[in-house]
């Protein structure tokens, strides 16, 4: 089967629960999340397709429902589907692959004990990449630690590969 993610895969230890998602359009679909966002197809059978981030067991699947309209915005469903990475690294690097395939974003946010880009497929189905973090990285990577509200810090310097040094780049690329 032909990957259409021209070399870019998540990372093997991206992780959500298996999650179904119906969708208007496969291929539309498949150019988005192979494409785009660096999942590997693992199979696909008529109206379904399963989608990994390099492991055997499928994170997203795909099934076609000929017909089916975008999800309106500010309506009841699933508003996103959180798509745990590894570590601060993998988000820049998705966020930089989201740059260079100029898709739009619907957000970002950073609320000190975690991160988080939105963005949405082309049905209007939300997605959340954001880096697992535990108590440990917390405490020891975010100012004011784990669980207190209203903190407040400067930002620390951008570690090379982190989303802070892609937006970095990209912000003086654009000048």
């Amino acid at each position: 089967m032909q990957n259409k993610n021209n070399g870019y895969i998540l990372p093997s230890n991206a992780h959500i629960g298996q999650v179904e998602l119906k969708i208007s359009s496969l291929e539309q679909s498949l150019a988005f999340y192979a494409g785009v966002l660096g999942l590997q197809v693992l199979s696909k059978d008529g109206e379904l397709a399963r989608l990994s981030s390099g492991s055997e067991h499928g994170l997203i699947r795909l099934r076609e429902l000929p017909g089916a309209s975008r999800k309106p915005h500010r309506t009841t469903g699933l508003y996103h589907v959180a798509i745990r990475l590894p570590d601060r690294h993998a988000l820049g690097a998705v966020f930089q692959r989201l740059l260079e395939q100029r898709y739009p974003l619907q957000g970002a946010a950073d609320h000190l004990v975690s991160e988080a880009i939105y963005l949405a497929d082309p049905d209007g189905n939300g997605l959340e990449p954001a880096p697992n973090l535990d108590c440990d990285v917390v405490t020891d990577e975010y100012p004011g630690g784990a669980g207190e509200e209203g903190v407040s810090a400067p930002a620390p310097a951008p570690a090379p590969g982190s989303i802070d040094a892609y937006c970095e780049e990209w912000a003086r690329d654009e000048a």
